[in-house]
């Protein structure tokens, strides 16, 4: 890995750890590290950079025997292929859907490969939410994430 690639790492990792209220999405990050004058294909490479570290297991005892939690040490950002084919607010949606635990992230990958195999650009909150239903196998999950994904004043379905 190249010096700028690992100056990205690092500044991606203090601006997502920001302590400030305000969530980054990715395209901001994106447009903030072009604005300090770093090129896409080195930002895309320090994107895969941090996709691509490892989950830490924790081992929480709690007396009656022992809990396995996973923590996330690393934030999911999509590919080049990914962003054309997600609308920003999906993209948003599916990050905040995984980091809450409603989606797994088997279940995420699955969405993105045939939203990416479906050849369509710019899909959004809507088409995401029927694709989602489709693939969650959990009823009580798909109750859970519906009402997340339905944008207020459109309901999915029949007019």
């Amino acid at each position: 890995m190249n010096a700028r690639v690992r100056e990205i790492v690092d500044l991606l990792v203090e601006m997502i750890s920001a302590d400030d209220d305000t969530l980054d999405t990715e395209i901001s990050l994106i447009e903030r590290l072009v604005k300090r004058g770093y090129h896409l294909r080195e930002i895309d490479a320090a994107l895969e950079t941090l996709f691509s570290l490892p989950i830490r297991l924790i081992v929480l005892d709690t007396g009656v025997g022992s809990e396995v939690q996973t923590k996330r040490l690393s934030k999911r950002f999509f590919i080049p292929a990914e962003r054309v084919a997600l609308s920003t607010e999906a993209q948003t949606e599916l990050i905040k859907l995984t980091e809450c635990g409603l989606l797994t992230d088997a279940e995420l990958e699955e969405a993105l490969f045939q939203i990416v195999g479906s050849g369509l650009r710019d899909i959004g909150v809507t088409e995401l939410l029927l694709l989602l239903m489709s693939i969650i196998p959990d009823e009580d999950r798909r109750a859970l994430i519906a009402p997340e994904l339905i944008t207020p004043g459109i309901t999915p379905g029949p007019n």
